[in-house]
């Protein structure tokens, strides 16, 4: 076979998979704008702990996957089991990661099991996201989802589509017992939407696995700077090109290629540019405008790091909080993922969206004390706020489609290929890392 010349934009997650996959049979070359590759996957050195962006674990729920992850790690990995929980009142569920209605009050859980009985069989559209999630899960519970969403996208639901309840908490909800929940999710209509408790069988729903002893893995040293380290050297001893602190400024159609010009002056032609991008930054490059609107929302976060005693810890991975009454949104003691631990201490993470220009994101260092009480009320820590302490703000950390974007996207992606059949573009949903690699396959290239 004739080797293509292939670029791959962009050197996060999305871009070591597809360099991954394309590397046989091809030449290939991955750039990266920052200094590192890995995205929000690259953790921070700090006090001698590599601080991860949030909590990111490795699932083992696919043979292929989870064999491709282990080897970039070189199989140095710890298997891990994790304990999460989630808030809609001020009581912590230690059952489900989503909102779990059997938490309320007796009348309330039967008003909400009608009312998601009678809207499960109506079948009605959704123009956003906030009638999506009323239209699915009932007034009274709907309006438990329209908080976590508002609190999750830092954005009014009614201004996102209703695509955007994929892959996040609003995608299900626990509001029987285990018996009911499993006899109603023999029902299709009922098992999308539905919550059940693994509890201590993690591996229940994954039967084709080969190895069912554990379910989540996780580097056995540096966070996940380690995967990102080791996918630079992985990249690099199969022959793929990596190169960091650079980014594409023009693209030119030359013959039956593309002539590609780079930040740093340099030139070079390819068969084919695979973006893993936001579609705006090469709808950009190819038309010369200034700005264009993607209909992509980008939730802004501010994530504040606590070293913590280690006796001050509770038992749970992370909690989730949806209720109204805290900032935070999620708390975890990430560092004991990677077993980090220095001087019988580690480090937890909480998660704050919100807005650029909020008050916490112009002044993160005035909610310390208001962050750590918030962690406190979930149950994951115990004790007085600790000395050492910092925050990380990301501009963009997790998106949701707005409610134009189909509209918008098309228009992108339809003038990107009318410019060339040689670029590809991946999708720009929050993904699991199966089905990144399922589109990557589906991908002509």
């Amino acid at each position: 076979m004739i080797k293509k010349k292939i670029l791959v934009v962009g050197g996060g997650f999305r871009g070591i998979l597809t360099a991954n996959q394309l590397k046989e049979n091809n030449s290939i070359d991955l750039i990266e704008k920052s200094s590192y590759i890995g995205g929000v996957l690259f953790s921070e050195k700090w006090n001698g702990f590599y601080l991860d962006k949030g909590v990111h674990i490795f699932d083992n729920t696919s043979n292929e996957d989870t064999k491709l992850i282990q080897k970039i790690l070189k199989n140095k990995f710890r298997k891990i089991s994790v304990k999460y929980g989630s808030r809609i009142t001020d009581k912590t569920s230690d059952k489900v990661a989503v909102p779990d209605f059997t938490t309320l009050d007796i009348k309330i859980q039967r008003k909400i099991a009608q009312e998601l009985f009678e809207c499960t069989y109506l079948k009605q559209k959704s123009k956003n996201l906030h009638e999506y999630l009323i239209n699915t899960y009932g007034k009274t519970a709907g309006s438990y989802f329209i908080i976590l969403a508002k609190k999750y996208f830092a954005i009014d639901p009614k201004e996102l589509s209703p695509d955007s309840h994929r892959n996040n908490p609003l995608s299900r909800g626990r509001f029987f017992d285990d018996n009911i929940t499993s006899f109603l999710k023999y029902f299709e209509k009922f098992d999308h939407k539905i919550a059940l408790p693994v509890n201590n069988k993690p591996m229940k729903w994954h039967s084709d696995v080969n190895d069912k002893t554990y379910r989540y893995f996780y580097p056995q040293k540096n966070g996940l700077r380690n995967f990102c380290d080791n996918s630079l050297e992985y990249l690099k001893s199969n022959n793929v090109d990596v190169k960091t602190n650079i980014f594409l400024i023009n693209i030119k159609k030359k013959k039956n290629k593309l002539l590609c010009i780079f930040s740093d002056g340099t030139e070079k032609e390819y068969d084919n540019l695979v973006w893993t991008l936001d579609h705006t930054h090469l709808y950009k490059i190819i038309t010369k405008t200034k700005s264009i609107d993607s209909g992509i929302h980008f939730v802004p976060m501010v994530v504040f790091y606590y070293i913590v005693d280690l006796k001050n810890i509770n038992d749970f991975t992370y909690i989730q909080d949806f209720t109204k009454n805290t900032l935070a949104l999620r708390g975890a003691v990430t560092g004991m993922l990677g077993n980090q631990i220095i001087k019988n201490q580690t480090y937890i993470d909480v998660e704050v969206p919100t807005k650029i220009g909020s008050k916490i994101w112009n002044n993160p260092e005035q909610f310390y004390e208001v962050i750590w009480k918030d962690v406190v009320k979930m149950g994951l820590v115990k004790g007085k706020m600790p000395k050492n302490k910092k925050f990380v703000k990301s501009p963009v950390s997790f998106r949701a489609l707005r409610k134009n974007y189909k509209q918008k996207n098309q228009k992108i992606e339809k003038r990107i290929s009318d410019f060339s059949n040689k670029i590809i573009l991946m999708e720009q949903e929050n993904a699991q890392l199966f089905k990144i690699l399922q589109s990557l396959k589906n991908k002509k290239i």
